[in-house]
């Protein structure tokens, strides 16, 4: 069976799909799928090529555009969501990102090496991505285009492969940027491992390959610049300034990144994944020993290789002046894990009922994190949905509010994190990077929801510092917060300290 490709693929489907099962039945919007849903991608002020385009995205602009069925409109229209379909499609897209993998770089014909491919379906990381009703198929996109390459013969017109697929996956998404890179240096690696040496062909080729993905990659950020870039890319792709301090703002950032990286395994994750790389050491210890090699100098480069592998991973986040610390980032560094465990394939079978129940519980571990994530949102959902329902339904002189106004607590920095969030992020702390941003009430309620409730507009903005609201005589307290009502207009105090006495 595992010879056969077409029964192979199916099996990363599989997998894929029974991984992925609570996002892909989920119907709730993420602020992102809030904001798109309501009031489009479209063009603002009639400038620009589109939100997707105008943030470094033209080939996902395109793409949504089709599935909208809304190209060649020139104004603000509102998207079409095809969720699920968008969802299934990223799954597929992962599935065959693991059998390239299996195939074109592993090349073990293994059970072994089956789940050493299959990592790269139960990635952790990529269940922020694929939790998108509109961008994950975009992002699923984006992985396959990095790894698609790798099936061509190794010769000059693949570097032209590498170059256009890697070109297409930054216009879709740049959250792969370092993935075939990191591919390059496990085959590398395996090459090494298995023949003690890299021919000076293979140096030459994948030298070819590098200089390819860096033009590419070069021509990309040329291309930009024909673009209207919004605020928000060009924020998040500024470089850090060379200074005295550049080095210490590095390591810091290096520092978030990792927690970021390594939040899905903390506890029990953590340990069988700390068992299976003292196992693939092992694997690398019995390479070493069959080829003739010093054991302990092969197993010291293995392991320099698995902290360089994350260094490079890693690095060109932490040059940013504004990284985003979330986990949809590391989705195009999972590829590192394969690194550290690829030695598991010189393992012998006694060693594999071992490895094999590790996997099983390290991964279920996985599957369970990724239930937990969704019914979390959900969860929160659904409780800001009956705040929701509070706060514009609640009867004040039997008037519906015109305005309302949120004062959040002093430390949510104009972002109303209310209690389930904080909940799941106190209580499950290795959430907090892989959980994407939890609803806040402040994006929950867009037009289309004040329209679909009351037919009309209602204006939402923050507190400005009055306390005049205080004096007013229509209060409702609850345990979430503080509502002031007067005639048609509502104050939601959530840290219910804004009419404390001032001392």
């Amino acid at each position: 069976m595992l010879k056969n490709n077409v029964v192979l693929f199916w099996l990363f489907v599989i997998c894929a799909v029974a991984y992925f099962l609570p996002e892909l039945t989920q119907t709730y919007y993420f602020n992102d799928d809030i904001g798109r849903n309501a009031i489009g991608f479209g063009l603002y002020d009639n400038s620009g090529w589109g939100e997707y385009a105008d943030s470094g995205r033209p080939a996902a602009e395109i793409v949504i555009r089709l599935l909208s069925g809304w190209i060649g409109r020139a104004k603000d229209v509102l998207a079409v969501d095809i969720a699920p379909v968008t969802k299934l499609l990223s799954a597929l897209s992962l599935a065959a990102t693991a059998w390239i993998i299996y195939r074109k770089v592993i090349e073990h014909v293994s059970w072994m090496g089956f789940l050493l491919a299959l990592s790269v379906v139960f990635s952790p990381w990529f269940i922020h991505c694929i939790q998108y009703s509109f961008d994950s198929v975009t992002m699923g996109a984006a992985l396959l285009l990095t790894v698609l390459p790798f099936l061509s013969q190794r010769n000059n017109k693949s570097c032209i492969f590498f170059f256009i697929s890697y070109f297409i996956s930054l216009c879709f998404y740049q959250l792969f940027l370092v993935s075939p890179f990191i591919i390059i240096i496990l085959i590398l690696l395996k090459i090494w491992l298995e023949e003690g040496k890299i021919s000076d062909d293979v140096q030459n080729y994948y030298g070819r390959v590098i200089v390819s993905l860096v033009t590419s990659f070069i021509t990309y950020k040329a291309a930009l610049m024909l673009l209207p870039l919004r605020d928000y890319a060009l924020i998040h792709s500024k470089l850090l300034s060379i200074s005295l301090v550049l080095p210490a703002q590095v390591v810091t950032r290096m520092g978030y990144l990792i927690d970021v990286y390594f939040s899905p395994f903390y506890g029990v994750a953590g340990i069988v994944l700390i068992g299976l790389i003292f196992l693939a050491l092992t694997g690398v210890a019995m390479q070493a020993k069959m080829s003739g090699r010093n054991i302990w100098l092969v197993i010291l480069a293995h392991v320099i290789i698995g902290v360089f592998t994350l260094l490079v991973a890693l690095l060109p986040q932490s040059l940013l002046r504004d990284p985003v610390y979330a986990g949809r980032t590391m989705a195009g560094n999972q590829f590192v894990m394969l690194v550290w465990l690829y030695p598991l394939i010189y393992l012998r079978s006694a060693f594999f009922k071992t490895v094999c129940i590790s996997w099983i519980v390290f991964f279920t571990l996985m599957a369970a994190l990724n239930a937990a994530i969704t019914n979390a949102i959900r969860a929160q959902y659904n409780y800001e949905d009956r705040l929701l329902n509070v706060i514009l339904t609640y009867p004040m002189h039997d008037v519906l509010p015109a305005s309302i106004t949120y004062i959040p607590p002093y430390n949510a920095k104009n972002k109303i994190w209310l209690r389930q969030a904080r909940n799941v992020r106190n209580n499950f702390p290795f959430a907090k990077y892989v959980l994407h941003n939890t609803y806040m009430l402040s994006t929950s309620i867009w037009a289309t929801r004040q329209t679909q409730l009351y037919n009309r507009e209602v204006a939402f903005s923050f507190g400005d510092g009055s306390r005049d609201f205080c004096q007013w005589p229509d209060k409702l307290v609850m345990q979430e917060f503080i509502m002031y009502g007067k005639g048609d207009r509502r104050y939601v105090d959530f840290g219910k300290t804004a009419c404390d006495p001032v001392k």
